[in-house]
């Protein structure tokens, strides 16, 4: 029987020096005290809490995972004991790899064991140890802090002349042999699914942060898992797919509509797309009705769309120059001039402003001339003004003496 071995190595820290070990000369036995926790649980936490303790490889029912390359070197005893140096000439974390075993909880003991058993062989093979001599428990070294792995074993009626035992004979049978079957991961490359979370790998190393990969672009955690949903990196943010791609162009979340540009980045403010002018909001939603911007009013159609010229809006008409603000005051449209109040709405009927008469038919077009309304007939200058005391027969109301 031989067993895959993943290898998902943590980024250099306080658990990881990137230091060499000056040799494997014999293998540290662990468990790790906590029931329950699985190899990639521990391994998470490692890499992201970075502890000033670390061991190589993790080992449950369904993974042997090395965390740390077993050429280098883990903290996993304390410097200050000696029998690490009476046995061995040297520290254990100088010289050993420390393998910690996973238990409890839904773990499978047997299934755990098995491959406890299988890894401890496979590195007496690959580094020419005799498991008698050269596999020592954490509780023989630290006996007075530690009682690991036996403490682990022996729920299970496991003693440690067992395990030894059970090395030898993973040994004999060739189970432990590195050409038994086993793969690595350094050999990996691309997407892998851990625990319902992807990862990607290159030359079998977890990669982290923006990724391209066949032409789309993905953004991996501090752990390597890919992300979905809204992201914010280096104070942008983008939008990344079920599926992890990340976003371009308009993209509709949660019932409203946002812009990516072509970098991926959510886009603020006015926008310019296809000849049409869009206004998204501080938090990136395309604004639609009306919003008023530096003090300007603007209208935005359902499709986000900013209007100009002539809009009804609640059964009153506005009239939205070619920057799309809304006009107020006098204006003259296709030769015509109409009067729109301070709230943009266009007036109808008679109109006073500045001290002076004016009157709007019902499409809002200043009248000029001789006009009737409400039984009585007015003049009108060219510019609009009504016409009074004059020379021509009009009483003080501007209305004609007929």
């Amino acid at each position: 029987m031989s067993y895959h071995i993943t290898r998902d190595y943590i980024r250099l820290g306080n658990s990881r020096s990137g230091q060499k070990l000056s040799g494997v000369k014999f293998i540290v036995s662990h468990d790790t005290g906590n029931p329950g926790s699985t190899a990639y649980q521990n391994m998470n936490y490692f890499n992201r809490q970075q502890p000033s303790a670390s061991a190589h490889t993790f080992v449950d029912d369904q993974y042997i995972l090395e965390i740390i390359p077993v050429d280098e070197k883990a903290w996993h005893v304390r410097y200050n004991i000696t029998k690490d140096n009476q046995l061995y000439g040297a520290n254990a974390n100088d010289a050993a790899i420390g393998v910690e075993f996973c238990f409890g909880g839904s773990i499978n003991f047997q299934q755990s064991y098995n491959r406890y058993v299988w890894y401890h062989a496979y590195l007496c093979q690959k580094f020419n140890l005799d498991p008698q001599k050269h596999i020592v428990a954490h509780s023989y070294l630290d006996p007075s802090r530690r009682s690991d792995p036996q403490s682990a074993f022996s729920r299970n009626g496991v003693t440690w002349d067992q395990f030894i035992k059970d090395v030898r004979n993973a040994m004999n049978t060739n189970g432990g042999s590195s050409s038994g079957g086993t793969s690595s991961a350094s050999s990996t490359n691309g997407w892998r699914k851990i625990d319902s979370k992807w990862y990607f790998y290159k030359n079998g190393v977890k990669q982290t942060g923006w990724l391209l990969d066949k032409s789309k672009w993905y953004f991996l955690d501090s752990n390597g898992v890919m992300q979905t949903g809204w992201i914010k990196d280096d104070g942008k943010w983008y939008f990344l797919d079920s599926d992890g791609v990340m976003a371009t162009g308009w993209k509709k979340v949660n019932g409203k509509w946002y812009f990516l540009d072509s970098k991926g980045v959510m886009q603020t403010g006015w926008l310019k797309d296809d000849e049409k002018w869009y206004y998204l909001d501080s938090d990136g939603a395309m604004a639609t009705g009306w919003k008023k911007v530096n003090g300007k009013w603007y209208f935005l159609d359902s499709d986000g769309v900013m209007q100009t010229g002539w809009l009804k809006d609640d059964e009153k008409w506005y009239y939205l120059d070619s920057d799309g603000a809304m006009a107020t005051g006098w204006k003259k449209v296709n030769g015509k001039w109409y009067f729109l109040d301070s709230d943009g709405v266009m007036q109808t009927g008679w109109l006073k402003d500045n001290t002076k008469w004016y009157y709007l038919n019902s499409s809002g077009e200043m009248a000029t001339g001789i006009i009737q309304t409400d039984g009585n007939y007015y003049a009108l200058k060219d510019n609009g003004e009504m016409l009074a005391n004059t020379s021509i027969p009009v009483e003080s109301n501007g209305a004609l003496k007929i």
